[in-house]
């Protein structure tokens, strides 16, 4: 279904396009502002409730694959593929290059900074993840920061950088390369580096762990259990 407007759905706007309730084009070059904002992608600034690639009234409707650059501002933010920035309530990007702050933030291939006012997902992340209670990644290459939670669960996740948390883990076969510090730091798989928290466990370690219990399960090169230090050789 498309809204009613001057410019025809596959037409591309350059300029303004003011949008009383919604507009829909297939391109933008310019500032798109209105209640709902849709289009195939754009350059410039949006602003709006929903921005968004996907016409949700109709089923027919096709995400471009074409890089959208700039900013978006809304209640909801939604884009295929960014370089720049999305602010607001929930962001979601499918490929982003840049930064998104939102309460909840997904960058599903992510490079740059997601400050999560609930916290953030992205399935591979280069750069840091900023959540207040928590942030989950499969692939990360850089910096996690939460008050709870950073979570990386999934069978092949694996990290190199920093986790900062109350709780931080690397599920499944995973490996850590970088550093860990918190109350609780759990590795299912090789930890090479630093682990600094009250419990610290790894199946494998290459480094040292200090706190009050620590566990590298293997006993490979290292002794299974030790309070206060542990060194690995694995």
């Amino acid at each position: 279904m498309s809204p009613i407007q001057l410019v025809p759905k596959d037409k591309v706007v350059c300029g303004v396009r003011l949008n009383l309730v919604s507009g829909n084009n297939a391109k933008v070059w310019g500032i798109d502002a209105g209640l709902v904002n849709i289009t195939g992608a754009f350059s410039g600034l949006q602003i709006g409730l929903l921005n968004g690639f996907v016409d949700w009234l109709d089923p027919t409707y096709k995400i471009s694959n074409a890089t959208s650059y700039g900013l978006q501002l809304g209640g909801a933010d939604t884009v295929d593929n960014m370089t720049g920035g999305q602010v607001g309530l929930t962001t979601h990007a499918g490929i982003m290059n840049g930064v998104q702050v939102g309460v909840i933030n997904v960058g599903l291939d992510m490079a740059g900074i997601q400050v999560g006012g609930v916290g953030n997902y992205s399935r591979n992340m280069t750069g840091i993840q900023i959540g207040t209670l928590g942030n989950i990644a499969r692939q990360v290459r850089g910096v996690q920061v939460a008050l709870i939670l950073n979570a990386n669960v999934f069978m092949d996740s694996n990290m190199s950088g920093v986790q900062i948390g109350l709780v931080n883990a690397i599920g499944g076969l995973g490996h850590m390369s970088g550093v860990q510090i918190g109350l609780v730091n759990a590795i299912g798989g090789h930890m090479t580096g630093v682990q600094v928290g009250l419990i610290n466990t790894c199946t494998y370690l290459t480094g040292v762990q200090i706190g009050l219990i620590n566990i590298a399960s293997s006993g490979e090169r290292a002794i299974p259990f030790l309070p206060l230090m542990n060194v690995g050789f694995y």
